[in-house]
Formats: C-alpha cells, structure tokens, sequence
C-alpha cells in the first residue's frame, strides 16, 4: 500500500512538472512569435490606401463561396519579405440618419503567376494563386492580414509583378471600402488590370 501511495505520488508530481513545463513553453512561444511580428511591422512603414464603393468595383469571376465577389489590384516594382493588408467596409444604416456601419468583410489576396514554363500550357499564360486570406476554413476572420513571402513556395513570394485582392461582404447592400497595405516600397492600386 505504501508503495502505491508513493507511485502516485511521483506521478502526480511529474504532471504537475510537466504541465508547468508546459506552459512555460507556451509563453515563451507567444512572447517569440510577438517579437517577431514586432520587428516585422516595425519594417512596414510605407502605408498606400485606396478606397471605393461596391458600385464602382470590378465583380470578380472568382467568387468567395459563391457570395457576390469585387476585385481591386495592385502592383509592386521590387521584392518584398511581408505586406499587411487590411480592408474596412461601411454600408449606411438604416435608420440612423445617413450614419455608417461597419460590415464584416472577407477577402483573399491572389499573386498573378506565369505558368507558361509547363510543357503544356500555351507561352505567356499566367493565372491569380492564392497566397494569404483574411479568414479561415471556419470563417473566423481578422480585419488585418500580415502576409509573408514563403522560402520553399516560390508562388508565394512577393516578387515584381501584379497583385489582386478578391472581397465580399455577403451582403447585397452597397458599402463603400478602404484598402490598406503596410509594406517597405511603393505599391500602386488599379481598378482592372
């Protein structure tokens, strides 16, 4: 009985040092990932914004999950580590005297990628690739996206070269929107490409 009791005592004490373990290992992760992020944002000081209405934007034929779909583009002259996008719609509220409400908004950026070096595509044909999305499988969303080029997917490297960002509110009320990119260069925004 006696030695029991001490088994599972030791047992118990070895959870408890692992479980506290664990949780040190915890922190420290956030605290390094946040660093991280830190010095990352503190690189992109460059701050372009475009901003539009429903009304005036190109429907994309690349709908996100069949809801009614807008496309704006921008291009990038030199290679970059990370941009952080973020897009802000607002649609009047009803009611309120003219007043404007923020409506939750779901977007996608795209990189245009030339595909014409596989043996059985015809020369110069390029396709959009999805590298970052604002929200994931479950739809939980961020209002801001930090995307960051990948080393082992060159698809997903900020090179040179045109850029789109697909957004949808799933609403069939018109709003009007705002597009920022936080990154180290120039970007210019396009309508259409």
């Amino acid at each position: 009985m006696r030695m029991v009791q001490h088994t599972n005592g030791w047992i118990a004490t070895s959870i408890r040092v692992a479980h506290t373990a664990y949780q040190a290992l915890c922190l420290a992760s956030i605290f390094f990932l946040q660093c991280g992020s830190a010095d990352t944002m503190a690189e992109l000081t460059r701050v372009t914004r475009h901003t539009g209405t429903s009304a005036g934007a190109v429907e994309s034929a690349h709908p996100i999950d069949r809801g009614k779909t807008y496309e704006l583009y921008f291009r990038m002259d030199q290679t970059d580590e990370c941009l952080k996008v973020g897009l802000t719609a607002k649609t009047v509220a009803a009611g309120l005297g003219g007043a404007h409400r923020i409506v939750i908004s779901y977007f996608a950026v795209d990189k245009l990628v030339d595909i014409s070096a596989f043996q059985s595509v015809a020369p110069g044909k390029s396709v959009y690739s999805e590298i970052g999305r604002n929200f994931d499988h479950r739809w939980n969303r961020e209002r801001e996206l930090l995307v960051c080029s990948s080393r082992e997917d060159p698809i997903k490297k900020f090179t040179p070269g045109l850029y789109k960002i697909r957004f949808t509110t799933f609403s069939p009320a018109p709003f009007s929107f705002e597009v920022t990119i936080h990154s180290r260069q120039a970007i210019r925004f396009f309508d259409r490409p």
